[in-house]
């Protein structure tokens, strides 16, 4: 069952993932680089927990080839954003 702790965590994160959006106001840059720069930072916070919190990160082949699987599906959302060359 979840505790309190769990949920302050998730709470966490999805604030940063709201924060990069806030981020991505402010910046005047190229959507690519946005898109970008909103990941590393997400990256890097949820990178962090994971070192503070001492988890190993090694998950598997298995696992690690299906959320590479998500990063192309969403990587593949986000470009098929873009506006066409004209």
């Amino acid at each position: 069952m979840p505790s309190l702790k769990h949920f302050i965590e998730l709470h966490f994160v999805i604030f940063l993932w709201g924060f990069t959006a806030i981020l991505g106001k402010l910046i005047s840059i190229p959507a690519v680089e946005l898109v970008a720069l909103r990941t590393f930072i997400t990256a890097l916070a949820l990178g962090a927990i994971i070192y503070k919190r001492g988890t190993p990160f090694w998950m598997g082949r298995a696992m690690a080839l299906k959320i590479i699987g998500v990063g192309f599906i969403i990587a593949a959302h986000w470009i098929l954003f873009l506006p066409l060359p004209v």
